[in-house]
């Protein structure tokens, strides 16, 4: 999967990808489904990462109201 980290995959990782998903049993379109949902799962973070930085930036600027009870 670390071949999917910079979002692209030259032709020689893609061959040797296959290759080894070959040697494990796998069909080269198994690989590389595996290597797209690993794109996709990545990008799915990234974006989990800003929205929770969103969130938090938020919140720093929020004024706590206290409620004297």
């Amino acid at each position: 999967m670390i071949a999917a980290l910079d979002n692209e995959i030259p032709k020689p990782e893609r061959d040797y990808l296959k290759q080894i998903g070959e040697k494990l049993g796998f069909s080269e379109d198994a690989v590389m489904l595996a290597v797209a949902w690993r794109k996709r799962e990545l990008a799915r973070q990234a974006d989990a990462e800003k929205d929770e930085h969103k969130i938090t930036l938020q919140l720093r600027r929020e004024t706590p109201q206290y409620s004297s009870s």
